[in-house]
């Protein structure tokens, strides 16, 4: 593995922990965090449990890149079982949420200007 990787790896998981310390200041409870494709954690809040998929981005672009097929096979948005999915931009220190149904849906039938590629 790259350095650049486990750093990325590295930030990524800080900024999961970041994310779930703040669902959790909302009520939310951390019931599972995930080292798989399905998802990246798991919350319960009241009566439902939810899962979250979590991407970043560190280097500072202002947009937002979703991966949906890696050498010609499925994978990232396209693979992903979270029920919801969470951007983080590192310089703004925000956090975009949107069904992941509707951000598959999004970068499979997407117009031209919104990219979702290898």
């Amino acid at each position: 593995m790259s350095k650049q990787f486990i750093r990325d790896l590295t930030s990524g998981k800080e900024i999961e922990a970041k994310i779930i310390n703040y669902f959790e200041r909302k009520g939310m409870k951390l019931l599972d965090w995930n080292d798989t494709d399905e998802y990246d954690f798991l919350m319960q809040y009241k009566n439902h449990k939810l899962t979250f998929e979590v991407k970043a981005d560190f280097y500072d672009t202002d947009n937002m890149i979703f991966e949906y097929e890696y050498k010609g096979s499925p994978s990232g948005i396209a693979t992903t079982k979270a029920e919801w999915f969470i951007y983080y931009f590192h310089k703004t220190n925000q956090i975009w949420i949107i069904k992941t149904s509707k951000l598959q849906y999004l970068c499979k039938f997407a117009p031209e200007e919104i990219e979702c590629g290898e």
